[in-house]
């Protein structure tokens, strides 16, 4: 008798990160760190994290990425991270995990980042920067947005 898996899938979380008119930083290094998600008692072994972006207006060509940042579950975390939405955060050693190249002369582009994140660890979050020359822009309400979801392979 053969066992059969599936995945268990979580609901779609928000985490707090204020990405509105976050500047660029031409070398990435310059971020917004997210609120740290306490997986502790979930222990979601993988998480998939979606992260959208309004770009600036007239923007030039450029990158967005987005970082993980790991902690140990007390106050030890990747490049010295807080607990709380933050920023700039400067991103010293911090793994990237999504990027996109965004065009010339866009503005108000939305862009979607979707990655997973393997072994997150008892505490983590994401770091977001871009070099797209101009400041993302404040539009609307859900323009910017920071969330996930964890999943987990279960025998059925």
């Amino acid at each position: 008798m053969s066992t059969q898996f599936q995945a268990n899938f979580g609901g779609i979380t928000a985490m707090t990160c204020t990405l509105a008119s976050l500047a660029s930083s031409s070398d990435l290094s310059v971020a917004r760190q997210s609120t740290m998600v306490d997986n502790s008692a979930l222990k979601w072994p993988s998480v998939e994290v979606f992260v959208t972006v309004t770009g600036g207006v007239n923007a030039l060509a450029g990158s967005i990425v987005c970082y993980v940042i790991r902690g140990d579950g007390t106050s030890v975390r990747t490049d010295n991270a807080g607990a709380t939405d933050a920023g700039p955060f400067t991103v010293r050693s911090a793994p990237v995990y999504g990027s996109v190249v965004t065009p010339t002369n866009v503005t108000n582009g939305s862009y979607t980042l979707v990655f997973n994140v393997d072994a997150p660890g008892p505490e983590w979050g994401v770091a977001v920067a871009h070099s797209c020359s101009v400041a993302f822009t404040t539009v609307t309400a859900g323009t910017f947005l920071v969330q996930y979801r964890g999943f987990r392979i279960e025998s059925v």
